[in-house]
């Protein structure tokens, strides 16, 4: 399954950092940064996990970026630990290099999801766009021509009643403009409803 990979190694990085932190409660001062190590260490890969079981791209992002916060944290308290030599230093280079590595995997992770969901609500809004124009487009009548039409539709003197002929009290013969203002020539579809 997508993911396996990175969960193991924080799975992995878990255990390492409880034996870590084993090491450093053995120190008379290292009891805070033990505590501190010891919620934040194992804490990145439950969150990774819960990132995996999202309800939502929003839901992932945020739980991926809490994972990435965790791991942050963690380095922090072994960077801690190294400098105030409260564990064997073989022990806190391999844990620390470890958190470094998985430190920037998280944060491209989330960077990604990130650039993910702008490019897929922009090829949402644009599929949406493209929807409204078709629904527009067929609603609307189709652009008039020049053509004569098959029957004419009145004068202007006389709009208000279309009749096959030119009415008699109108001497002049229907033209395009006159079809074009003559509220017949609509299709009844393009009507606003």
């Amino acid at each position: 399954m997508k993911g396996d990979d990175i969960a193991e190694r924080l799975l992995d990085f878990a255990v390492e950092v409880l034996r870590l932190v084993k090491a450093i409660k053995k120190q008379p001062n290292g009891g805070n940064a033990a505590r501190q190590l010891e919620r934040c260490g194992p804490a990145a890969g439950s969150n990774y996990e819960e990132a995996r079981a999202a309800e939502s791209r929003a839901d992932f992002i945020h739980k991926l970026s809490v994972a990435t916060k965790e791991m942050r944290e963690s380095l922090y308290w072994i960077r801690v630990a190294k400098r105030a030599e409260l564990a064997a230093a073989e022990d806190v280079a391999a844990a620390e290099q470890e958190a470094n590595e998985l430190t920037a995997i998280l944060m491209r992770c989330v960077r990604t999801a990130r650039q993910n969901v702008g490019r897929i609500q922009n090829e949402e809004v644009e599929y949406r766009i493209q929807n409204e124009e078709s629904r527009i487009q067929k609603l609307m009548p189709a652009p008039y021509s020049t053509a004569p039409s098959p029957r004419p539709r009145g004068c202007p003197g006389c709009l208000a009643t279309p009749t096959p002929r030119p009415s008699r009290s109108c001497a002049q013969p229907p033209s395009v403009t006159s079809r074009a203002r003559s509220p017949m020539t609509w299709p009844a579809s393009a009507k606003v409803r």
